[in-house]
């Protein structure tokens, strides 16, 4: 017997290069885009007001995804029973990855981030700019720190890492 197709819904989505902060339209609480279609051409972000219902009883995973022309090339699956908007990108709450090194690594995983890195998914023991590493960065202005990967304007700078672990961000990143 097949078990019941599970219901799939885009509740944010992040655009790369529009110049317009995905981290501010992401905490843009009360505010949502849901008049427009989700499914519609991408050309700016995309918040629904379910983000603002977290926590939601028929929400049992929230997947982040990375795609690359129309095909995703990267996801986390996180537990979403009782998160809330900031609580669900968490470790403890990770469930699968296209990562396979994500579960068991020391990953830190912070929405509003450090140095504007943002959804930021680093490697948690490391110093300096050319022994970072980690799974997802999104920049959403340049902050002069890491000029070899971060600075590539424009904004949001959306890297992930383009394996099935994590990368150095020197090379190996989208």
């Amino acid at each position: 017997q097949d078990s019941p197709r599970r219901s799939e819904n885009l509740v944010f989505r992040m655009l790369a290069g529009i110049g317009e902060s995905a981290l501010d339209v992401y905490h843009a609480v009360n505010q949502s885009n849901d008049e427009t279609s989700a499914g519609s051409f991408p050309c700016s972000h995309f918040r629904s007001r379910v983000l603002d219902c977290l926590p939601a009883p028929f929400i049992d995973t929230i997947r982040l995804s990375a795609y690359k022309d129309g095909d995703e090339v990267a996801f986390v699956d996180f537990n979403g029973a009782n998160a809330t908007y900031l609580s669900w990108f968490s470790s403890t709450r990770v469930l699968n990855s296209s990562w396979a090194d994500l579960e068991s690594a020391q990953a830190a995983f912070e929405i509003d981030g450090r140095v504007n890195r943002h959804f930021y998914i680093p490697y948690t023991d490391q110093t300096g700019c050319d022994n970072i590493k980690g799974w997802l960065i999104v920049r959403d202005v340049s902050a002069g720190t890491c000029e070899k990967w971060e600075d590539k304007p424009p904004y949001p700078v959306i890297l992930y890492s383009k394996g099935e672990s994590l990368v150095s961000w020197n090379s190996g990143s989208e």
